[in-house]
């Protein structure tokens, strides 16, 4: 696979939904499947990853942060440490 294929694909995985990227990565994960491995290699020779994510590491994508009623929690921090 070239570098211009690599970079095409690197494209259209970006621009995924965040779930499309999520199913993307399962299915890759999923299989032993050579061709897989092989397109895991070709992003880690490209320095696109550093290695193969472990199932179950993500943030959950149901995920809702807490609302916290006031000012924003970094500001009371940032206060109260002068």
């Amino acid at each position: 696979m070239g570098a211009q294929a690599i970079d095409r694909i690197w494209e259209e995985i970006q621009a995924l939904s965040l779930d499309d990227q999520q199913e993307l990565r399962s299915r890759i994960l999923a299989g032993d499947d050579a061709k897989a491995q092989q397109v895991l290699e070709s992003l880690r020779g490209k320095g696109l990853i550093m290695s193969e994510p472990r199932p179950g590491r993500c943030a959950p994508v149901d995920f809702q942060p807490i609302k916290v009623s006031g000012e924003p929690v970094s500001e009371t921090l940032i206060r109260e440490r002068r």
